[in-house]
This record gives C-alpha cells, structure tokens and sequence, in this order.
C-alpha cells in the first residue's frame, strides 16, 4: 500500500523508526526542509499518489499548519487515515478524536505495530472487496483551489511569530516560520534573519534529541527494574549511553553501577570481552588473520583480455576478463555483460596460482555446513499463483553469522571495495544504481559486531562480489531454498529451535529492545546447523525473487528479491520459516541485513 507520513520536524527520528516498521508497504515522507512552493508541489503530487494517510499524534504534529492541510487535504481526498499516537501529552484534535489511532507513545511496541499493520491491512481488503462501480478516490485537481494552497506566513509579523513559537518551546513552528520568510525574500534592518534561524534550527535539534532520548531510556528505566528483563536492559543501558552519555534523569548509572561495570568488563558470567570484542562464553578465539592487500595502483586498467563465455548465474553472453599484469602474482577472472563495466562475480573461478591469491580475513567469518537435502518452498507463479515446490539442494556453507558492522566496514574502507564500480557492473539497473548512489549509506546502530543494516540487495550483491574476490572462494547470497534449508534442516520446523517461539531465543518485537543485538548473543536460537540469528535481528537478502525460488535467479533483472527470518522489530510470527516478503532490491532499511554462503567446490 502507498502510505504518505506527516509528522513535525522535531519527531523526525521517530518518524524514520516507524517508516521501517512500516518496510513491507511503499511510504513516503517529507524531509521538512520548507524550500517553500516547489516543495508544497511535491506534497500535493504524494498525496495524489498515495492510498493511505499516516498521522504521526505529537503536540507539534497537530498543531503544524503543514500537518493539519496536509491532513486536511487527505481527508477530501478520501484517503484511509491511520493515526499514530507518538507522544504521550497530546490532545487529539476533534477530527481524531473518534478515530482509533496506534499506540507507539512508549516506543515500537509489537501490539502498536499489530494495531497499525491491522488497520492498513483491513483497509487493503476492503479496497479489494471493492464493488467495480464505486467511484475511485479523488485527486487533488477536484478540490477547490483554497483548500490546496500553501498556509502563508504574515511577513508583517513572522520576527513575532517566530519569537512567540521560540518562547513557547515550539522550535519547529519557528523554523517553519523564518524559512518561509526567507523564501519569500524578507529582510531586517537590524535583526540577523540568517543567526535567528540558525538559533531555533539549534533549539529543535536539541529538543528533537531530548524527545527521542528520553522515549528510549524510558523504557530501559521500566525494564531494568524487572528482574526477568535486569540483563536485557543493562546491555541496552550500556549502548544507550554511546548515544546518549549526559541523559540519566532516573541515574540508572548509580544505582545499578556494579552490575554495569562487571558487564562492562565481561564478569557477567554470560560473556567476556577480549580487545574489546564480546564472545559468548565457551567460544573459540578466532586465530589471527593476515591484514588486507595492498591496492592495485588506480591508473592501470584492470583487464587487458577478455575472452566469451556464458555466465551460470546470469542470462545472455559475457565476458571473462583475465588479469594478466605482472606481478599480480595470479591470473583473476571476472565476468561482465558485453558493452558492460568489469565485475568479479559470487561464482568467480581463480585460474592459476590460488595459492598466492591474497587472503583478507573477515573477523567472525565461521562457516556452517549444510548437508544435502530438500525443502518444500511456496513458490509465486508469473500470474499470481502460489504453488508449493519441492527442491533438491546439494551441499553448501553458510555464514554462522550474518554479515557484521566490522566485515562489512572492510569492504567499505578497502581503496578496492566499495569504491570500485566494477561490482555493480553485473547488472545495468545496480549499475544505474551505484552511479547515483556513490556514498554508503551509515549503519544506524554501533558496534562491531551487530548485523550490518541500512545495505540495499545491490550493496549485499557487491559486498558478495568484493568477498569472492578477497577471500578466493565462490561467496553469494544464500537463496531462498538455501536459507531456509540452514534455517530449519529436514524436520520443518517453524523457528530454527523447534515448533513454539521462545523469546529469549531470537531478537524479535517481544523483547522490545529497538535495535539490532550483537551476533553471537541468542546461543540457544541456533538452527540445526549451528547457524545464529536466522530469526529475528534483521531480515536478511536473498538471491532470488518469489517465483524463482525452484530456478536459477535472473541478477540482472530488477524484480523484488526475498528477504527471509524478521527483524527486532518484527513479531513473532513474522521470524517463522513459513513467511516472507520481497522487496525492491534497491531498498535499505535499519531492519534489513544479509547474510553470505560459500559455493567453492
């Protein structure tokens, strides 16, 4: 479904936690920037586009002039409302009032989400209950002129206006009013429009900061005073203060000081902490690896031959281009569409010399076997049908981990990582992609070892490429079929431990943490095979689309790929082995991951 989400610009980093929540529909929000009427356009075409209307419920949200048209004008339009109450203190207005809104004033609670993944759903299936003569919602074309237009600001009086906003804690109403003044060409003799707005851009940073601090450590306050829920919050604790180091009005930091302090030291019992990496107890260390090559210098061309060939991963002719510069120590293949930019493949081969190839060392990188076996796949036809498939596999190895902060941070500080366009180049659409992409996109959460997030199909497809290339091994996306056959082996069970969901096993929307946990953390949520977090933590790419998971995946193409197993953020049911989505390949968000295999013979 097309959401549009209107918020006030001092909820923004809520609003963005929710627009993921939200990653299974198309959504849309503004970036509250007010470039004036430029902008107001592109409000009016997504409210034309979208289907339903999410209102974020914050004492600043219902008295923004740009929310209450925008809702306004949502309304005439007769677009489904979904309210979302997101800070406690706030007096709906008269037109809310009898409207049941979701819930997530104390945070992305999974009965908040039900509440609103229930109310867009519902809606979906009355929209498609439609008789075929009701009439389709309208377009903004068939409102009257004065109900579209942008709300003015008097500039006669906006010093005041926004010095009155500025005094009534209303930070974003004052930005908005001194932006709009400054579109609309307004000067001062003697005040300094540019310092002015400066210090309420200022303001609302810090106010926004305070919001979203506080709506997270009031909820480690509440758990961390239950003793079910005491370890799970001290970690949480811990983390918060990276963020957050001044924030303590409840001082958790003295009252709970030697419970910290013996978990910032590893004494807990659970863990220890070895040069600063957190390894489960019991554990092996892994040995020490070589560092990472040197670069090849940029003004070589990188293939001086090429050869065809026929790609197995792909459809249509290639190319296999051969380096064979002196004193690489090794002749490397790649392969690249014709016409196209070079690229390393997952199933790259090394022709000569494997021996000398470099060897880079991924920390964490463990490989779980996955013997031989079948799994029984819901496989979705061309024309919508969904057929069930049985699917032999041979043997492979999976990450024991997905993919972390610190492996991923290689690639992207390697001068021949993320940096090298050539890894996108096995498609024309991640092609297009990268080049208007050229800078990654940052983690939202820290620490080396939690699942890497905020990484789009194309940038998992690259890391793949990179990794092949660096460790000599034939590294790809697991797809459907193999993930889910390392996730629940040969017995079907429903969550990589068994038949019935346990919370202290996986990282899901019951634990109500928020965020990504470290990788090693849930022992006990292992699949068969040993693999860790196939449920929970972060969703997790795969190769392939809904109806090639019995086939070879087309990589070219631009269908919308699977991503399997939940996230923290989602409800039990949804980390199950039966359920997943597509997206499109180039979305990203700060619940989705990856995780890698290992196809070398």
């Amino acid at each position: 479904m097309r959401l549009f989400v209107s918020y006030a610009r001092v909820d923004k980093p809520y609003c963005m936690q929710i627009v993921d929540t939200l990653d299974v529909h198309e959504t849309w929000y503004d970036q509250r920037l007010y470039p004036g009427q430029n902008w107001w356009k592109e409000i009016l075409r997504k409210l034309d586009w979208c289907e339903g209307f999410v209102y974020l419920l914050s004492p600043d949200s219902v008295n923004s002039q740009y929310c209450q048209r925008e809702f306004e004008i949502a309304q005439q339009l007769g677009r489904a409302i979904f309210p979302v109450l997101i800070r406690e203190n706030t007096t709906l207005p008269q037109a809310l009032k009898d409207l049941h809104y979701a819930n997530l004033s104390r945070g992305i609670t999974a009965e908040g989400v039900k509440t609103l993944l229930n109310s867009i759903y519902l809606h979906e299936q009355q929209q498609r209950e439609r008789p075929q003569h009701d009439p389709r919602p309208r377009s903004v074309s068939s409102i009257p002129t004065p109900h579209v237009t942008q709300p003015q600001v008097n500039l006669s009086s906006v010093v005041t206006q926004a010095a009155n906003a500025m005094e009534a804690g209303q930070y974003d109403q004052a930005v908005f009013f001194l932006k709009q003044a400054k579109a609309n060409g307004y000067t001062s003799r003697y005040i300094d429009i540019d310092a002015f707005l400066q210090a309420a851009e200022e303001a609302l940073e810090k106010q926004s900061w305070l919001i979203e601090a506080d709506r997270d450590y009031r909820q480690i306050s509440d758990m961390i005073r239950l003793r079910s829920t005491r370890q799970l919050a001290l970690e949480a604790f811990l983390e918060f203060r990276k963020q957050y180091p001044d924030y303590d009005p409840d001082s958790l930091a003295d009252a709970y000081r030697s419970e910290l302090e013996s978990l910032r030291l590893g004494g807990g019992g659970s863990s220890r902490t070895v040069t600063g990496l957190y390894i489960p107890e019991g554990a092996r260390l892994p040995a020490p690896q070589p560092g990472p090559a040197p670069a090849l210098p940029p003004s070589q061309p990188p293939y001086t031959s090429s050869e065809p060939i026929i790609n197995p991963r792909s459809t249509g002719t290639m190319h296999r281009l051969v380096d064979d510069r002196p004193g690489t120590g090794s002749l490397a293949s790649a392969y690249a569409p014709l016409g196209g930019p070079s690229v390393a493949l997952a199933d790259m081969e090394m022709l000569e010399d494997t021996a000398q190839a470099p060897a880079v060392g991924l920390p964490l990188l463990e490989w779980c076997m996955v013997p031989a076996g079948s799994v029984r796949l819901m496989v979705q036809e061309k024309d919508g049908r969904v057929q069930e498939r049985v699917v032999s596999l041979p043997a492979f190895q999976i990450s024991k981990y997905p993919v972390t902060i610190a492996q991923y941070q290689l690639f992207l500080d390697d001068p021949s990582g993320y940096n090298n366009i050539a890894w996108w180049g096995y498609s024309a659409y991640a092609n297009h992609w990268r080049m208007n992409n050229p800078a990654p996109k940052a983690a939202r959460f820290k620490g080396d070892d939690r699942p890497r997030e905020m990484v789009n199909w194309y940038d998992s497809m690259a890391f793949c490429h990179w990794a092949s290339t660096t460790l000599g091994r034939n590294i790809a996306l697991p797809t459907s079929a193999q993930w889910q056959r390392a996730f629940q082996g040969d017995d079907g069970r429903a969550y990589p431990w068994g038949n019935r969901f346990d919370k202290d096993r996986c990282n899901t929307a019951e634990n109500n943490l928020k965020m990504t946990t470290i990788v090693m953390r849930y022992d006990d949520g292992r699949s068969p095979y040993g693999v860790y977090d196939m449920a929970g933590n972060v969703w997790e790419w795969c190769l392939d689309s809904k109806h090639e998971q019995d086939k070879e995946a087309n990589i070219g193409s631009n269908e919308k790929r699977i991503v399997r197993g939940g996230s923290f953020m989602s409800p039990s049911q949804r980390s199950q082995v039966a359920f997943l989505y597509d997206l499109d390949p180039a979305s990203y968000h700060a619940s989705i991951g990856f995780r890698i295999v290992d196809l070398t013979e």
